[in-house]
């Protein structure tokens, strides 16, 4: 384990700092959640979930032998978690039946439900121990009374049921992952004979008609349900106070993610990633097809690869074409590069008198990454395995810790934070670290070199306000896959060698001169002030909200610009150009005309309602001038209309804020 550290020097105010959050990784229990378009551990670091699929609790119990093949009691769970954890791999994903967890239709027809559901999780239990996280995934599902021997289109009338019952088993650990439904698919593009079609909005929000015939099968339209959205079981996960991630596959078989950002369901706790299948002969399956519609989701949510593989005999192995013998680790670099994780399938073992991947299911196609020894099968079990060890060996960041837990300082010293950043792996230390307060870039990250960096601040610029700040140090690599934060609390109390305030902007910095405009005055000093002037004349009203801000009400003033006064028990903030607030007298506006015709041959008293007359200097009946105008008020004239020929004209007052605009209320006709 290394330590670099990062000093940071700040200009502060009284500040007080409290224990840093971020701790070395044991001392915390494991956890994923999400931010921003990447996963964060439980020390703050950017995590990817990379690992395999340990297939059979899917099957197992719907074919009536077992619960799993492998992870058959709590002993073969620890195994399994050691040999995992072994490749580097930090996920598992678990295929779950809908049927054997929820004991309907009569299954599991292996054991109880009690016992099934225990069986995982123990199985989530071993794998949390060697740090592994738990993806549960609801794999194989059926509705009504009709058996879960397979994976459906869509999730079904018993999906929400489901997820409600394993969220809750599962909300108080947070290393656990649930993902959504395995593949989605729309049949008709499936080639099984059926006509149903699932798009994005059925796959959002459910109420298309899919056929019940499992994957794989001959489907008949007339024999089927209506599909649940994936919005309805965010929804029943969220009910029941479930915070973990939740991921979510696309269209085809998961390959397919062009519509999962315009589709995305409302997540409370916004905490939903993709889940993206890739295998080699899928439509999807191209450095250029990721690039077009994987890497724009992975910019903005978690990406994760479900399933990978390259989809043949895994131990023969291809001749042709070219491009399948490199997909895995092409894959791989491609994800590594763009964040992404990714999972193999499948975490299978060969039986006793199995040697090779060939003899298994007639054909090869099992995708195995083991053999019946627990070594890597080629090739696809060995170029997983190197990657991730490969991964692990690389420098990787593992905690971000911000110093000195407790530090007190006047307004305006200089405070210096340090960063240490905990590395595990070889090799040098690259990248960048930044400070923020209160999420505000604190000048610009700095680049390391030998493990460390020094920023200057500058007093004006990077003073912090007073009050509560948080002031948060984020390292950000160049040459490791991590991504790391740390936050700590700060109090700042302004001392009693505070200054006179200071403005330095006004929002809006101008207003009408009849007053009332809600005017926000930023700058610093403001705690304690005593009075707001706008030239000379008071503020109507003012609050001071922080020692940066305050809000003010502008008075009645003549038209013109006035400078803005902030007044505290040291003096008055001075005069600048930008506490200039300009007062401006409003344009005429005519709402009404009183009578809105008469003769032709003029002479008609005419009222003109409105606002802004005060001062009027003119006033036209079309082009030709009133006889005679007289200003009542600021919101009246009476004027004596002139001769025109028959038809109709707008009505303009001339005043010193402007011209009135023509509206349809201005209009004069002559009869």
């Amino acid at each position: 384990m290394a330590a670099a550290a990062f000093p940071v020097a700040l200009v502060a105010g009284m500040l007080t700092l409290s224990a840093s959050q971020a701790h070395a990784v044991v001392a915390n229990p494991l956890s994923i959640a999400v931010v921003g378009n990447h996963f964060i551990n439980q020390n703050g670091g950017t995590v990817r979930l990379m690992g395999v699929d340990v297939p059979s609790t899917e099957y197992a119990c719907k074919e009536g032998w077992g619960y799993a093949s492998l992870t058959t009691s709590p002993t073969a769970d620890a195994a399994v978690a050691r040999s995992i954890a072994a490749w580097d791999a930090n996920a598992v994903r678990i295929p779950l039946n809908e049927d054997c967890w929820l004991g309907i239709n009569g299954e599991p027809e292996f054991g109880t439900q009690t016992l099934y559901q225990q069986s995982i999780e123990n199985e989530v239990s071993a794998l949390n121990a060697d740090g592994i996280y738990a993806i549960l995934d609801l794999h194989w599902s059926a509705p009504g009374s009709v058996i879960a021997d397979g994976q459906r289109p869509m999730p079904d009338d018993h999906s929400a049921a489901f997820w409600t019952s394993v969220a809750t088993t599962f909300k108080n650990n947070p290393a656990v992952v649930f993902d959504l439904f395995n593949e989605p698919y729309s049949p008709a593009a499936d080639g099984n004979g059926s006509n149903d079609v699932v798009d994005w909005s059925c796959w959002e929000n459910g109420g298309c008609s899919v056929p019940d015939a499992q994957d794989g099968t001959t489907a008949n339209d007339a024999d089927s349900y209506t599909a649940v959205g994936m919005q309805a079981l965010v929804t029943a996960i969220r009910s029941t106070g479930a915070t973990q991630p939740i991921m979510l596959g696309g269209l085809s078989y998961a390959n397919d993610l062009s519509g999962w950002l315009t589709h995305e369901p409302t997540d409370p706790d916004h905490q939903l990633a993709a889940s993206f299948h890739n295998y080699y002969g899928e439509t999807c399956d191209t450095v250029t097809c990721w690039n077009e519609t994987i890497a724009p989701v992975a910019a903005s949510v978690p990406v994760v690869t479900g399933e990978f593989d390259q989809g043949y005999d895994c131990q023969g192995g291809p001749t042709s074409p070219p491009a399948l013998v490199n997909f895995d680790s092409t894959y791989m670099g491609w994800a590594d590069s763009n964040g992404v994780g990714y999972l193999a399938w499948a975490w299978w073992e060969l039986g006793p008198a199995t040697t090779t991947c060939s003899s298994v299911g007639g054909g090869g196609d099992m995708y195995t990454l083991i053999d019946n020894a627990g070594n890597p099968v080629a090739p696809d079990g060995t170029s997983l395995k190197s990657h991730l060890q490969l991964l692990a060996s690389e420098p990787e960041a593992t905690s971000l810790v911000v110093t000195p837990s407790q530090s007190t300082s006047t307004r305006g010293q200089a405070v210096t934070f340090t960063a240490a950043l905990n590395v595990d792996g070889e090799g040098p230390v690259a990248g960048t670290v930044a400070f923020a307060v209160n999420d505000t870039p604190l000048g610009s990250p700095v680049p390391v070199s030998e493990g460390s960096a020094q920023l200057t601040t500058n007093a004006t610029t990077l003073e912090l306000p007073v009050g509560t700040d948080t002031v948060t140090a984020t390292f950000d690599p160049s040459n490791m896959a991590q991504q790391l934060s740390s936050t700590n609390q700060t109090t700042e109390t302004v001392s009693a060698a505070s200054t006179k305030p200071s403005v330095v902007s006004l929002a809006p910095a101008s207003g009408p001169n009849t007053g009332g405009t809600a005017v926000t005055i930023s700058g610093i000093g403001f705690t304690g002030a005593t009075k707001v002037l706008f030239g000379t004349t008071p503020a109507l009203s003012f609050q001071v909200v922080s020692d940066s801000d305050i809000s003010a009400t502008s008075p009645p003033e003549v038209k013109g610009p006035r400078n803005v006064y902030v007044f505290n028990a040291h003096g008055m903030s001075a005069k600048v150009a930008a506490d200039e607030f300009a007062f401006k007298v409003p344009p005429a506006a005519i709402t009404s005309l009183s009578p809105s015709s008469g003769p032709r041959s003029g002479g008609t008293s005419v009222t003109i309602s409105g606002s802004g007359f005060t001062g009027a200097t003119k006033v036209l009946f079309g082009t030709e001038v009133a006889l005679s105008f007289t200003v009542v008020s600021d919101t009246q004239i009476t004027a004596v209309a002139p001769a025109e020929a028959k038809g109709t004209h707008n009505v303009f007052v001339f005043a010193p804020g402007g011209t009135s605009a023509k509206v349809s209320a201005d209009v004069f006709a002559w009869t």
